[in-house]
């Protein structure tokens, strides 16, 4: 089964494979990481408000239904092969997936994507990707071979960086200088205000700031930032 943590690079990356892949859209950059364990659909509320969700409770649900994909995978005893990048997010699922998967004989190999690529096929070009949801999945599976097998004892470490993680309960996690750290919730809220001048739609105001600062940061959660920002 091959396993990613945006659901847009999972459809395009399918697409590309000729193969199911199993998107897990989790947005672990932001909140309570033990959402994952206690399926509280308060953890999901302000997503399910901001992202056009009919409500917490039924996007908990999804959440669960997708983990439970993954389950009846393992349960096979199939071989499971996750792409990841340097975004907060994709590493945060990256350390969670070897976590879950630290008592099971399941293979786990994983491809971690660069986020910029120089394009010398036609015209060169440098790209910069805020998140995978913006590669085409074509581009993707030209590093398929670089997958890397991921070892038990490899599991159990980055498995323990995970519960250090969970256990710092930080509101939001951003990547600094490579390292991902948690800050408070409000911590990018003055740049995001930069973006903000008066009299703009909401709309233009989150399409300024995703252009502006590609932070690779969910659009719902900066949705609730702004209007939070707005309404001060």
């Amino acid at each position: 089964m091959d396993v990613t943590f945006n659901k847009s690079f999972a459809n395009g990356l399918s697409m590309a494979l000729k193969q199911p892949v199993l998107g897990l859209q989790w947005d672990l950059a932001v909140g309570d990481l033990t959402r994952l364990k206690t399926f509280d659909p308060e953890a999901w509320a302000v997503q399910a408000a901001q992202a056009d969700q009919p409500s917490a409770e039924i996007l908990t649900k999804q959440v669960q239904q997708q983990r439970q994909r993954l389950d009846v995978a393992i349960a096979r005893g199939e071989a499971i092969r996750v792409w990841w990048s340097e975004a907060p997010a994709d590493r945060l699922g990256y350390w969670w997936l070897c976590d879950y998967l630290q008592n099971v004989s399941n293979p786990l190999e994983q491809v971690k994507l660069p986020l910029d690529r120089e394009l010398t096929t036609t015209l060169p070009a440098f790209q910069h990707f805020s998140s995978l949801a913006e590669m085409d999945g074509e581009v993707a599976v030209t590093d398929i071979d670089r997958a890397q097998v991921v070892s038990p004892l490899a599991r159990q470490a980055i498995g323990r960086y995970w519960q250090k993680t969970v256990q710092e309960a930080a509101a939001l996690r951003v990547s600094m200088n490579g390292t991902i750290i948690g800050v408070p919730v409000d911590f990018l809220d003055p740049l995001f205000a930069q973006q903000l001048p008066s009299g703009q739609s909401l709309t233009w105001s989150l399409g300024r700031i995703l252009g502006a600062l590609p932070l690779g940061l969910p659009e719902w959660w900066i949705h609730s930032r702004i209007n939070i920002i707005n309404n001060k």
